[in-house]
C-alpha cells in the first residue's frame, strides 16, 4: 500500500467522523411532542446543517432551556414564532403567561424563537421561550418509534 493511498484513506475516516460528529442522538421520554414523537423515541438532531437564522416556523429543534444554560435541559419542541425586537417575522407566540412588557433580553436586531410541544397548548416561559442562537443546538432530522412489542 502506498503512501498516497494510505493519505486518501486515512482522509475519508476523517470525513466521516466529521459527519457523524455533527449528528446527535436524543432518547424522548417526556411526551409533549406526542404524537409527532411518541414516547421513548429516538430523536436524531443534526447540529450543522440548519443555522440559526434559517429555521422556519414548525420546524422541530432542540435547544437548551433559556433558564439554563449549563446544558442539563435539553428540549426538542417545534417552532411556533420568530420573532425580532417587537416585531414577530412568522407564526404565532402564545404564552402560558402574559408576556407584554417582560424583557427577554433580546436586542432589535436578535432573532428570538417561542417553542411549544405539539401536546400543549402553549410555550412556557424560561423553557420554550426565549430561545437564541446560543440556546439552539440543531434541527430534528429523523425521529425512530421505539414501540413496546408486547
Amino acid at each position: 500500500m502506498s503512501f498516497l493511498t494510505l493519505s486518501i484513506l486515512f482522509a475519508s475516516i476523517l470525513s466521516i467522523n466529521e459527519i457523524a460528529a455533527k449528528r446527535i442522538e436524543f432518547r424522548d421520554i417526556s411526551g409533549e411532542m406526542l404524537p409527532t414523537i411518541p414516547y421513548n423515541s429516538t430523536v436524531l438532531v443534526d447540529t450543522s446543517i440548519t443555522k440559526f437564522d434559517d429555521l422556519d416556523v414548525d420546524d422541530v429543534i432542540a435547544y437548551k432551556t433559556p433558564q439554563n444554560n449549563d446544558g442539563n435541559k435539553i428540549v426538542i419542541n417545534r417552532i411556533t414564532a420568530i420573532v425580532m425586537g417587537d416585531m414577530a417575522l412568522g407564526g404565532h407566540a402564545s404564552s402560558c403567561t402574559d408576556i407584554r412588557g417582560q424583557n427577554f433580553s433580546a436586542t432589535v436586531d436578535q432573532i428570538v424563537l417561542f417553542a411549544k410541544g405539539d401536546d400543549n397548548s402553549c410555550s412556557l416561559p424560561g423553557i420554550d421561550y426565549p430561545i437564541t442562537d446560543k440556546e439552539y443546538i440543531g434541527k430534528v432530522v429523523s425521529i425512530t418509534s421505539t414501540r413496546n412489542m408486547n
